[in-house]
C-alpha cells in the first residue's frame, strides 16, 4: 500500500513516526495492534482500526466518547504537529 509505513509498538515508536513522516512522506502510518493495525493519518493525526481475517477485513474511524473521531496523542500534544 503507498504512503503506508510499518512501525513497531516499542517505546521508541514516536521517534520512528516522526523520522518515517519526514524522510517518506507518507500520509498513514501503520501501527501493529494485536489482531489487527492502527493507522495515524500524518495530517489531521486521526486514528483508524484496520482488521483482516481470510478474504475479508474492514478499517474504521477510532471515536471518542463523544463519537468524535480519535486523535492520536502525540499529534494532538504537537509532538507530530508540522511534519
Amino acid at each position: 500500500m503507498s504512503g503506508v509505513h510499518v512501525i513497531g509498538g516499542s517505546k521508541e515508536y514516536k521517534e520512528k513516526l516522526k523520522k518515517l513522516i519526514d524522510k517518506n512522506n507518507a500520509r498513514f502510518v501503520k501501527i501493529p495492534a494485536g489482531d489487527g493495525s492502527l493507522y495515524v493519518d500524518s495530517k489531521t493525526g486521526v486514528e483508524y482500526f484496520s482488521t483482516s481475517v481470510n478474504f475479508g477485513g474492514g478499517i474504521t474511524v477510532l471515536l471518542d466518547r463523544d463519537g468524535k473521531p480519535l486523535i492520536n496523542e502525540d499529534f494532538q500534544s504537537g509532538d507530530l504537529m508540522g511534519l
